[in-house]
């Protein structure tokens, strides 16, 4: 970058590490997170997202641990994105009780899941055939008034 006189900002690190995951370059990650460091560009919480997800859908969950201290230790704040992926990647586990924690995290926050959560929760829940935990969670969705569409219906129709 500094060969083509460009300045990084966070944005641009940001999406040099989304490509280096999708590439499956861990080491150039560390690398970009260094460069970050020396130009003290301070990381956000999109700096850290896909390596959650990256990590989660491995089902390296110590790894993606260390990724979320790593943020705390910053003093990051986990976004909506942050916690929806971490529900997502616990409950396609079979993780639960841990997704369900981290649902509770978010109401502490005053933090009110959406309908990406929610789809993602009934998805998990089908495929385990815990079917009561969808009709809560319906349930819950018709509470906050957060319409069924084609994605719930798609969703609902695939479980069986």
């Amino acid at each position: 970058m500094e060969q083509l006189n460009i300045k990084p900002c966070v944005i641009t690190f940001n999406s040099l590490i989304s490509c280096y995951i999708k590439a499956d370059m861990l080491v150039e990650v560390k690398n970009m997170r260094t460069q970050m460091d020396n130009l003290k560009i301070k990381p956000n919480a999109r700096t850290f997202n896909p390596l959650i997800d990256y990590y989660g859908k491995a089902e390296k969950f110590d790894e993606m641990k260390q990724v979320l201290n790593e943020m705390r230790q910053l003093n990051i704040k986990p976004t909506k994105t942050t916690y929806s992926c971490l529900i997502d990647i616990y409950g396609k586990a079979g993780r639960f009780e841990t997704m369900n924690q981290v649902l509770e995290h978010m109401k502490q926050l005053n933090m009110e899941p959406d309908q990406i959560i929610f789809h993602s929760m009934i998805g998990s829940y089908g495929k385990a055939g815990q079917f009561r935990e969808v009709e809560g969670i319906l349930q819950r969705m018709k509470q906050l008034n957060i319409q069924l569409n084609f994605k719930t219906n798609s969703i609902l129709s695939s479980i069986r």
